[in-house]
């Protein structure tokens, strides 16, 4: 599916994310591999895929700095609200631990993505303390017609306040 995907994105210059799997992203010619804590470690993937731009989803201030110190392309940072898209989900930061966050992603000049229970009800609240933010529930459906118009409302929130949205 990657190695599908791959063409579509790169004509449409937007940026190929595989999650998890940087062997995979590298046989596919993704542009970036999103890993959690438990994932493959981000010096790693540099040694092994010096190419490959590298997100990481952290949970805590303490996961947040040792990140930042790895200088990922970005950070992810949540949940900010109650999720149930996973089981073991991580204790909710709220909004003030995504201002905090954002604070010290952006003084460390790296993007830092909110996480977590972000619906179109709750964008307006994290547009203006996160570079983008990641939606899986919130956009959740078997119809394609409507995911693609909660998609667009989801960008169009959270682009409000020049953040961008990551669907």
């Amino acid at each position: 599916m990657l190695r599908a995907l791959a063409p579509m994105c790169h004509v449409a210059k937007v940026p190929l994310v595989a999650n998890d799997r940087a062997d995979l992203a590298v046989l596919a010619g993704c542009d970036m591999v999103h890993v959690g804590q438990d994932d493959i470690a981000i010096d790693l993937v540099h040694r092994i895929a010096p190419t490959l731009a590298v997100g990481v989803s952290t949970h805590s201030a303490a996961q947040l700095a040792a990140a930042l110190d790895q200088r990922p392309a970005y950070v992810a940072y949540g949940p900010v609200f109650a999720t149930s898209t996973k089981a073991d989900a991580s204790p909710v930061v709220g909004l003030d631990g995504l201002r905090d966050a954002y604070a010290t992603a952006r003084a460390r000049g790296i993007p830092l993505v909110a996480i977590g229970g972000i619906t179109i009800e709750r964008a307006p609240d994290v547009a203006s303390i996160c570079d983008a933010a990641a939606v899986i529930g919130g956009l959740v459906s078997t119809d394609m017609r409507e995911v693609t118009e909660k998609a667009r409302a989801l960008h169009e929130a959270l682009s409000r306040s020049d953040v961008g949205a990551v669907a």
